[in-house]
Order: structure tokens, then C-alpha cells, then sequence
């Protein structure tokens, strides 16, 4: 009977050391207005599960929800992201700190490409 209530207690205590902050840049118009952009930080911490990640996401004005295109966990301090439009169709995200851990190349008729920065988007 006490080994259960160890167990019990052990995840109620782990879980509540463990927090998981996220943030929300505010959405970004695209050149034309058609799509919008924001980055969106997690930050967890917690006995053996911290973990800081970036997230850039994209949604269509006429769209209600969000798509995830990239995540980026974060390397040896924050992730520098900069989001470029290259033209009505193709976005582009640099970053630097990062690891690309997910992403998409296209959505509907818009392009993504993701590049480690180094004087990219001048």
C-alpha cells in the first residue's frame, strides 16, 4: 500500500516543479496582406524536461487557425529569427541558435524556405 502512494506523490511533486511558459509575438502582415506571421516561444523547465523552442507560424487572412511551418530548438541561448518576404509567395526565415526540428515548405501558395543566417537577407 505505500509503494502507490510514493508513486503518487512523486508524480504530484514532479509535476508541480515543471512550467511551461509560451509567448506570442504579435501576428505580422505579409507584404500584399494575404498572410500573417508570428513566432511563438515554449519554454519549459522541470526536473529533467527543460526545453526552449521557437515555432513560426503562418495563417491566411481568411483562415481562422494557425499552421506551425517551422520549429527551431533552441542551442546554447536564445534563437535569432528574422522573417522575409521575398516576394507575395515566398517567406523566408534565417535564424541562428537554432535546430529545425519541424518543417513545411509549402502552404497553399506560399513557398518557405528556412536558412542558417549569415548575411542572408540583405
Amino acid at each position: 500500500m505505500t509503494t502507490p502512494r510514493l508513486a503518487v506523490m512523486a508524480f504530484v511533486l514532479l509535476e508541480a516543479c515543471s512550467a511551461t511558459d509560451v509567448t506570442q509575438s504579435p501576428w505580422e502582415p505579409s507584404p500584399t496582406g494575404g498572410w500573417l506571421t508570428r513566432t511563438v516561444r515554449t519554454d519549459t523547465s522541470g526536473p529533467g524536461n527543460n526545453y526552449l523552442a521557437e515555432t513560426i507560424q503562418v495563417r491566411n487572412v481568411a483562415a481562422d487557425k494557425p499552421v506551425d511551418i517551422l520549429t527551431l530548438e533552441e542551442m546554447n541561448g536564445p534563437a535569432t529569427i528574422k522573417l522575409g518576404w521575398r516576394d507575395p509567395t515566398h517567406l523566408e526565415v534565417a535564424y541562428t541558435n537554432g535546430k529545425v526540428v519541424f518543417q513545411v515548405v509549402k502552404v497553399g501558395d506560399l513557398r518557405i524556405d528556412a536558412i542558417p543566417m549569415a548575411g542572408v537577407m540583405e
